[in-house]
């Protein structure tokens, strides 16, 4: 897909809806606020419109970061229990260094890994992509949900980060999840994004790559390279 004429191309895995960056911003809360009902009936009807004025809040902020792709997840899983996620894409300028290869120097920007933070280059067809793995843990006023205290809600990233051929720009693909106990999961759905990651239309990407593959059909689909981010940080 491609939101904007500086994005990427990629395949937005199934589960994942399309959040417009340019929509009313009372039409979106209101969305939100409608589909939470069904997603979480045990919130109260003010827990629920906190949640869509934050989510709001925090889309207006991406407006002003080169956001150009957002998304999210929200599914209830086997036993019931309700998973999210969300997916940026996000377009910053970098500027190519010659000699330096574009994943050795994002991985000498980011500095060393952490406790809470962890850091790897992967191999993707689109060559050498630095990967990066992030816990946040920042704190909550109980009152927002009904507690008598303060507590920590800890939000998992992974972040891959790929040049753009011949500019000074990079894209920089975010998913985020609270929801630790499906980690595994979207890992393999980050790893099937990173895979399908082209900056060439879909048709040229195609056409290129099946020159390159050996001569399959103009027109047939390539298949899916699975990227090794899922075997680097499951």
């Amino acid at each position: 897909m491609n939101t904007d004429e500086v994005a990427p191309w990629f395949v937005l895995p199934d589960g994942f809806e399309v959040l417009p960056m340019d929509r009313d911003p009372i039409e979106r809360a209101t969305e939100l606020v409608l589909m939470l009902q069904d997603f979480w009936p045990e919130a109260t009807p003010e827990q629920r419109i906190q949640c869509a004025l934050t989510n709001d809040a925090f889309l207006d902020g991406l407006n002003h970061e080169g956001v150009v792709h957002l998304s999210t997840c929200l599914a209830r899983k086997d036993d019931g229990a309700l998973t999210s996620a969300m997916l940026v894409v996000t377009v910053k300028y970098f500027e190519p260094k010659p000699g330096v290869p574009f994943a050795d120097r994002v991985v000498r920007e980011l500095g060393p890994p952490s406790f809470d933070r962890d850091i790897a280059v992967a191999p993707s067809a689109l060559g050498r992509i630095p990967v990066v793995v992030e816990d946040s843990t920042p704190r909550v006023p109980g009152e927002l949900v009904g507690a008598d205290e303060d507590f920590g809600v800890t939000t998992r990233y992974v972040r891959a980060f790929f040049p753009f051929p011949g500019q000074s720009r990079m894209a920089v693909f975010t998913l985020s999840t609270q929801d630790l106990d499906t980690w595994p999961d979207y890992v393999e759905m980050m790893a099937a994004i990173c895979a399908s990651v082209s900056f060439a239309p879909p048709a040229v990407a195609g056409r290129v790559a099946g020159a390159l593959d050996g001569g399959p059909p103009v027109d047939a689909p390539r298949e899916a390279r699975r990227s090794r981010i899922a075997d680097v940080f499951d």
